[in-house]
């Protein structure tokens, strides 16, 4: 039996990601050593914890963020944390993008991801695709308040 898949896969892949698709925003820090105080290397930390350019921090972060289109799933389909009383979610999420190279970039240098307004952590990257590649699937965790 020959198994011929369709030449229009990532055009259909595509159409179903625009009809039930979410927008999520890929968040990317970039950390700049503060011009007015200066770092010390033995505690990473700034030498004046009084610096009123990055206030005491010894770093000045920038943020910057992406929108991209995304199917999203909650929990992880292959890996189910069965106890007696049921399944517990443990706030794991899996996304599929498009397959661009600037997605690959975003999914690449990404600090963090923000969906629904929870914040999650980019665990892997999965290139998918027949033929050619035309997706990019992420497993994300859902990083604690505290953490924050």
């Amino acid at each position: 039996m020959i198994i011929s898949f369709p030449e229009d896969c990532a055009e259909v892949i595509d159409a179903i990601r625009s009809g039930i698709g979410r927008e999520v925003l890929f968040v990317t820090e970039q950390k700049e050593t503060c011009s007015g105080c200066g770092i010390n290397p033995i505690t990473n930390s700034s030498t004046n914890p009084f610096c009123l350019t990055c206030s005491g921090l010894g770093y000045i972060i920038t943020y910057s963020g992406t929108v991209v289109l995304a199917h999203i799933t909650h929990g992880k389909l292959d890996e189910r944390n069965w106890v007696t009383g049921g399944e517990i979610d443990d706030g794991s999420v899996r996304i599929q993008i498009k397959y661009t190279l600037e997605n690959l970039g975003l999914a690449e240098s990404s600090n963090y991801v923000y969906i629904d307004d929870e914040r999650y952590k980019i665990d892997k990257v999965i290139k998918r695709g027949f033929k050619e590649l035309n997706r990019i699937i992420l497993d994300l965790s859902q990083e604690d308040e505290e953490g924050l």
